[in-house]
């Protein structure tokens, strides 16, 4: 996998709702990362404090869905 194809599926898992700087700065490491032979996936982007409630709640407190 290339690093500017990295590059732009983080970008689509980052979402609209990041700062500008914050998207730099994970390219940057991603970037940083693949030269090292270390490839990084952004796997999601800002989560509300609902959603993250959502997920610790996952499997602690609610039964855990697939």
């Amino acid at each position: 996998m290339s690093v500017e194809v990295l590059k732009q599926e983080a970008i689509k898992r980052m979402g609209t709702g990041m700062k500008a700087i914050v998207v730099t700065k994970v390219l940057d490491i991603i970037e940083k990362a693949y030269t090292e032979g270390i490839y990084v996936l952004i796997t999601s982007g800002y989560r509300s404090a609902a959603e993250q409630n959502k997920l610790f709640a996952k499997g602690r407190t609610t039964a855990q869905l697939r």
